[in-house]
């Protein structure tokens, strides 16, 4: 059965030991204060009865005074009675003081001896009245002996009665002295009960909580508090396990949340490698198919694809330019080399393998057994450029959080070959301005703001009289010597200020003169003028030579 001060909470159990520990202290109180008053009437009792053995003595000395004296003066026997009355009185006080009252009715022996006194003192006083009227000295006589044999009985039993009296006052004392000891002994003994139940119950739960926390700070986050409704530690345990529990889900949490972003860390940082790798083969190469095809590679790593395939817009429809993991029959068909621009979407979609709009692809990825097509767009200067397909044999494999990988690879592939396909414009526009300059009927070159040739033509190589070996981007039109001589130099810097120039001269070959030799010259009619930059800023100065060797002309000056 459980007590029903288990549910109790600590403030109600303290009032109430509190309550309990003043009861019984109060009780006690009363017990030493009931002890004590028995000690006082006791004491009251002996006093009383000391006094009257004072005037039982005085009346021994008066009667013996009254006998020797032969009738003294009128009034000695009413001395004596006097006496007598008082000793009566006491005793009468003794027995009508309410305060003795419970002493009379509860102590027998002590009531017949104070009756008894009582009892020789009417015993005396009848006496003394007699010897009053005593006749001769022999009935005098007879009436002392009495009285006096009276009040011996009188005296001896008022000492019996003081002695019994110290007796009960010392057997009060003695229970006054045991119910001190007791008292003590009690308070001891419920001391030590609290002592040990303020262990048991407080102390021993907080050691057990502490070693408990200590375990849980050691990192062993199974360990748990001890719980118990019936007292306020087991309480606190339900409390703190609670909070264990909360802390521990949410560490556990905190632990899951913190591999998750580990995990997602690593994979967008593979995912980033992967696009790094996609970039770096489009910086190590200029063709398309290398770039597309590790792109795929670096695809189907990530997604565990089954297989990938590249389309590009190219003649009004999309033509396959790279796959991976596609057998070469799949690769060759018809249906699977050009789809129409229609499947050519704006964002990423993911389809089911028969439901492609396509027949023909359709068919065809149902033969290789797909269940499962992603389809990315690749989006070159905000116009869709091609698409990636992205084959899934298992449907198990495909995972939507490699959709923004996807479309970042597709970004990637869009920006390299677009770039890829820039440059080769810019190389074919190079190329073809190259022949048109090396197939111009007259000779050009090209200087820069320091005088630096930046670019020459095959017949101006020739009217220069270069040798084949010759390097134009080391050839200055400024540090010409044979110019330098015939004071042309001054007139083509003019050209750096806007001007435009014309002059023939007879020209020295350079081939002769980096041999010493002094062959024929060559005349030349050039033409300087200033070439203008998008800003309207001289950039580069222009010469157009003209052999004039055959025609017979004189040289001339600048014009």
């Amino acid at each position: 059965m459980k007590s029903p001060f288990r549910h109790l909470s600590i403030y109600h159990k303290f009032i109430i030991s509190l309550s309990i520990i003043f009861a019984i202290a109060f009780a006690e109180y009363e017990s030493f204060l009931v002890k004590s008053r028995q000690v006082e009437l006791y004491d009251d009792l002996n006093a009383h009865i000391s006094s009257a053995r004072v005037s039982m003595s005085k009346l021994e000395y008066l009667l013996d005074l009254f006998v020797v004296a032969w009738k003294p003066e009128y009034g000695t026997i009413d001395i004596i009675m006097s006496s007598v009355d008082d000793i009566n009185r006491n005793l009468d006080n003794l027995r009508e003081e309410p305060k003795y009252k419970q002493v009379w009715k509860d102590d027998g022996v002590l009531s017949d001896y104070v009756r008894s006194i009582t009892k020789d003192l009417s015993s005396i006083r009848a006496d003394l009245r007699r010897m009053n009227n005593a006749l001769s000295q022999d009935e005098m006589i007879l009436l002392h002996n009495s009285v006096d044999t009276n009040t011996v009985l009188m005296t001896d039993r008022t000492e019996t009665l003081r002695t019994y009296i110290s007796e009960r006052r010392q057997v009060v004392f003695q229970e006054f002295k045991s119910l001190a000891i007791r008292s003590v002994a009690w308070f001891a003994l419920l001391m030590f009960t609290g002592s040990f139940l303020l262990y048991r119950k407080v102390f021993r739960p907080i050691r057990r909580a502490a070693r408990v926390a200590s375990r849980i700070q050691a990192g062993e986050y199974g360990a748990r508090f001890v719980e118990d409704d019936g007292s306020e530690m087991g309480r606190l345990g339900v409390t703190l396990n609670g909070m264990v529990l909360r802390m521990d889900d949410e560490s556990k949490g905190k632990d899951a949340a913190r591999d998750d972003l580990k995990s997602s860390v690593a994979e967008r940082s593979a995912e980033l490698l992967s696009l790094g790798s996609i970039m770096s083969s489009a910086a190590q190469t200029l063709a398309q198919f290398d770039v597309f095809s590790a792109a795929l590679g670096e695809i189907i790593g990530r997604t565990r694809a089954s297989a990938a395939s590249i389309y590009m817009a190219e003649g009004g429809a999309l033509r396959l330019k790279a796959s991976r993991n596609l057998n070469e029959s799949f690769a060759r068909l018809p249906e699977t080399v050009s789809l129409p621009p229609e499947g050519q979407g704006k964002r990423a979609s993911v389809l089911e393998a028969r439901s492609v709009q396509d027949a023909g692809l359709a068919r065809a990825l149902e033969e290789y057994g797909a269940e499962l097509l992603v389809s990315v767009p690749i989006i070159y200067g905000k116009e869709a450029s091609g698409l990636i397909l992205v084959i899934y044999s298992d449907r198990g494999r495909y995972c939507a959080e490699e959709i923004p990988f996807l479309e970042s690879a597709a970004s990637s592939i869009a920006v390299a070959s677009g770039h890829c396909a820039l440059f080769q414009k810019e190389l074919s526009s190079k190329k073809f301005l190259e022949r048109l300059l090396n197939q111009m009927p007259c000779g050009l070159a090209v200087f820069d703001r320091e005088g630096w040739c930046v670019t020459m033509n095959s017949q101006a190589r020739q009217m220069l009289g270069a040798d084949p070996g010759f390097d134009h981007l080391k050839y200055s039109v400024l540090e010409d010597d044979a110019l330098k001589s015939l004071g042309i130099v001054t007139s083509i810097t003019k050209s750096y200020e806007g001007y435009t120039t014309e002059f023939i001269i007879n020209y020295s070959l350079l081939s002769a003169r980096a041999l010493g030799l002094n062959a024929m010259s060559r005349k030349l009619r050039i033409r300087s003028f200033p070439l203008y930059d998008a800003g309207g800023e001289i950039s580069n100065l222009a010469l157009i030579y003209e052999d004039l060797t055959e025609s017979g002309q004189c040289a001339g000056g600048p014009s």
